[in-house]
């Protein structure tokens, strides 16, 4: 994202690293949209102690206690091709020196992804005990 938004800069890097994340970072919302469809109500609504806001990090108390309401929140405004849209966009930006900015919105889209990273986290930890 940092890459994307900088004029005239680009990741150096290998770019088969930046398609390997391309490419998890989809499979990662494909996977999102469906536990999403299918977990429902099995975590949700768990009552969990409050939180500190350091430990929140983006996400409020609400989506603390309920993580599946980020994907809900995420995939309520945007699409899966979307997401797909916009992290093909981050690439095609980070990947090359550009004098202009992308035409659309791309912070919103981050933020959700962001999120959602955060809210699997939670899950992924919470099934674990």
């Amino acid at each position: 994202m940092n890459y994307a938004v900088k004029r005239n800069t680009w990741i150096k890097e290998d770019s088969a690293v930046i398609f390997q994340f391309h490419q998890s970072m989809r499979s990662f919302v494909r996977a999102g949209y469906f536990m999403m469809l299918k977990e429902k109500k099995r975590i949700a609504d768990t009552q969990l102690e409050s939180a500190s806001p350091l430990v929140l990090g983006l996400l409020s108390e609400k989506e603390y206690q309920n993580p599946l309401l980020v994907f809900r929140k995420a995939f309520k405004e945007y699409s899966i091709q979307e997401f797909d849209y916009f992290m093909s966009g981050m690439v095609y930006f980070s990947l090359g020196a550009y004098d202009h900015l992308p035409e659309r919105n791309i912070v919103s889209p981050y933020i959700h992804l962001l999120k959602m990273l955060d809210a699997a986290h939670l899950i992924l930890e919470r099934k674990g005990k």
